[in-house]
């Protein structure tokens, strides 16, 4: 039996960086057989680890969550989002 096959692809990222975490909002989209793209927001935390040899440092991720990137999903999370933040 044959594996589906599904390709992911950033349209855009912001990233918000707190001490040695961070945390990626993505606009992100998933392709698979027939060519059907399914568009999906991702909020990925994540930290900080620095490459021995090179110096530079790379991201190692810790979570992520998806949601379908409709207009009723956005609406529906800044709305709780603002509420959050208002409490």
């Amino acid at each position: 039996m044959e594996e589906a096959k599904v390709k992911f692809e950033t349209i855009k990222a912001k990233e918000i960086v707190f001490g040695n975490n961070f945390l990626e909002i993505a606009n992100k989209k998933a392709t698979g057989e027939g060519d059907e793209e399914r568009p999906f927001l991702s909020l990925t935390r994540g930290y900080y680890v620095e490459d021995e040899v090179s110096g530079s440092k790379d991201r190692r991720f810790i979570k992520t969550v998806t949601l379908p990137n409709t207009d009723e999903n956005i609406k529906n999370f800044v709305s709780a989002l603002k509420s959050v933040i208002a409490s």
